[in-house]
């Protein structure tokens, strides 16, 4: 490895996270897998920091991809467009109402 960070390219400092994370994964210390990767504890935080981001922003597209789905079925279920008048389509015998309230004798 490379003892400049500044040498690395982007595709060498990606893998000597996965190499961090695998070493942490496989019972190491911070410090020890700090050492064996020769990253810097700040890198590691900017890593964990920009993959939390992206699990965030993916967890945000796939929510809103669910919510795209089930808006687009409500709008194909609709039966009022957007130039049309809602129409009483119901009367107060429906709902068990008569001339004087709540029609006890039906409900």
């Amino acid at each position: 490895m490379k003892n400049n960070l500044d040498d690395l390219t982007d595709d060498e400092l990606d893998a000597s996270y996965e190499a961090y994370k695998a070493l942490i994964e496989a019972g190491l210390t911070k410090e020890q897998a700090l050492s064996r990767t020769g990253l810097t504890a700040q890198i590691v935080k900017d890593f964990q920091a920009e993959e939390d981001e992206l699990d965030l922003k993916a967890d945000f597209k796939e929510v809103w991809d669910e919510d795209s789905e089930d808006e687009g079925d409500w709008k194909e279920s609709s039966d009022m467009d957007e130039d049309s008048d809602w129409e009483e389509t119901s009367t107060d015998e429906d709902y068990g109402l008569n001339e004087g309230g709540y029609d006890e004798d039906k409900y």
